[in-house]
């Protein structure tokens, strides 16, 4: 696979007074390293620096004193911005690196693409520090590109920093950052609910579960189910026992001192809380932030939406059961979201289901179904997975069914079918949207590089090239790729490539 040293003409941009270079591959000084990183990058630096990455995609490549710092970080938006908005997030973003950050100056530096340059002060170990900032966006794709020293040292450093960024490509990558755990290799274990042996579900092998049936009184049982990775990177849940049945405001109620928010008790041991009707989608949304990313900061909410396919599956459930002239409302929808927790950048997707039924006098609502995940970025695929396959695996016991519910045998079958098609309308959705994000992330990244794809229909072969021709041609058995402006073949052992 080819690839494309990234264009050093924005490095001579950002960090002005120093020699304009091509974008062809650059020179490297002597007795400097060469990283070449398994996750898709190579870089070089003077000898004794360091080169770390974390799970958000932040690349830091920093001397052996650690006071001077090469930071490239590319990022997406939850709705189009542009980067002058996006520079301004900068001193928060990156407050552990350079704290008490500040930005002195902004100034937009090409006309043609959305590029802007910042100078920013910090203030790190009681000493003043520098940084110069190029932030580049398009739409809802953008990269981060920082060099930063001690105030006093910044110029003598600054040729070395961008030396450092020039040399700077993305490769293909080897390794994921979750090839360690993935999903493929996770083995799973019967879990059984050891409170009233209600359900069973399959759960990773060595994550910590924790849950069962919770019984608050005769007619209100709660199941629920929490599994934990080793490194606590991940957590799925299904259902939750804090959850209770709820009732509607009412005039009746309200006389009595039962208002929105208080407990109310029809008898037989069961409360209820006062709320209003919420839809599965504003209950999902609500969920998330008062419980899921509780405590946890930059919560931002990338896509909330009603799921009527789903409500479609709980329907069938619920069909089963006599309505006896009552009026009954349903709805289902989801939620993907990111955070910060513990200093984290996490990501998750949480749906639920709501089922309310009224009267001519009162309404009581339940939450048929609570699923969902939280996974530091770059494991949201295995947390996925597993969220898919406990749904799947979920069967509640036939005969604690039967004796709970004087219902018939076939109701366990019922809710197992449930969910598997709720788990599969589930994956198809996510699925589209990866699918969609992969590829955006591909072309922003072909953009940065000043490359494209090409691709050989014949073999299925692909290469990565220098953009910039209208036609694409490859000599045959060999990876050379030859870029024309005109349909007319290089030599007659060239074929032509497509690009995608």
């Amino acid at each position: 696979m080819r690839t494309m040293v990234i264009s050093v003409i924005i490095f001579s941009l950002l960090f002005v007074g120093t020699t304009l270079v091509t974008s062809k591959q650059v020179s490297i000084p002597t007795g400097w390293i060469t990283h070449k990183n398994p996750y898709g990058f190579v870089v070089s630096h003077p000898r004794g620096w360091v080169v770390s990455t974390s799970s958000s995609g932040l690349i830091l490549i920093q001397s052996k004193e650690k006071n001077l710092a090469v930071v490239i970080n590319p990022f997406f938006l939850s709705k189009p911005s542009n980067a002058e908005s996006c520079i301004k997030e900068v001193p928060k973003l990156f407050s552990s690196l350079f704290p008490d950050a500040k930005i002195l100056k902004t100034q937009k530096i090409n006309s043609k693409t959305d590029e802007v340059f910042a100078v920013m002060t910090f203030n790190k170990n009681g000493k003043a520090g520098k940084a110069n900032v190029l932030c580049s966006v398009s739409i809802v794709s953008g990269m981060f590109y920082i060099i930063s020293a001690p105030k006093d040292v910044f110029s003598k450093y600054k040729s070395t920093m961008v030396k450092v960024l020039n040399s700077f490509y993305f490769t293909q990558p080897t390794k994921t950052a979750v090839e360690s755990t993935s999903s493929a290799s996770l083995k799973y274990i019967k879990w059984q609910d050891p409170r009233e042996n209600a359900f069973s579900v399959e759960v990773p092998k060595s994550w910590k579960v924790t849950g069962g049936l919770f019984r608050f009184a005769p007619a209100d049982t709660r199941p629920a189910v929490s599994v934990t990775s080793p490194d606590n990177h991940i957590r799925v849940t299904i259902g939750d026992s804090d959850i209770p049945t709820f009732t509607l405001p009412s005039q009746m109620l309200a006389m009595s001192g039962f208002v929105e928010g208080s407990w109310y008790s029809p008898g037989y041991g069961v409360n209820m809380l006062v709320k209003s009707y919420e839809t599965g989608a504003d209950f999902a949304r609500e969920y998330v932030t008062n419980k899921v990313a509780k405590g946890a900061s930059e919560l931002n909410f990338t896509e909330t939406k009603e799921r009527p396919d789903v409500m479609q599956a709980i329907n069938a459930l619920l069909a089963k059961s006599p309505n006896m002239g009552v009026s009954i409302k349903t709805s289902a929808g989801d939620v993907a979201f990111s955070c910060k927790m513990n200093g984290k950048s996490m990501r998750g997707y949480y749906l639920a289901g709501t089922y309310l039924v009224e009267t001519s006098y009162t309404g009581t609502w339940i939450v048929t179904h609570l699923l969902g995940y939280l996974a530091i970025i770059g494991r949201e695929k295995e947390a996925q997975s597993v969220l898919s396959h406990m749904i799947k695996t979920y069967h509640p016991n036939p005969e604690w069914a039967s004796m709970q519910q004087n219902v018939a045998l076939n109701t366990s079958k019922i809710v197992s079918k449930t969910n598997e098609e709720i788990s599969n309308m589930i994956n198809d959705t996510y699925w589209n949207r990866q699918t969609v994000m992969d590829d955006t992330a591909r072309k922003w990244s072909n953009m940065i590089l000043g490359q494209t794809d090409v691709i050989d229909m014949n073999t299925g072969e692909t290469w990565k090239v220098a953009a910039g021709h209208n036609y694409y041609w490859r000599q045959a058995g060999s990876d050379t790729i030859v870029g024309t402006n005109t349909y007319d073949m290089p030599d007659i052992d060239f074929t032509p490539l497509e690009e995608w």
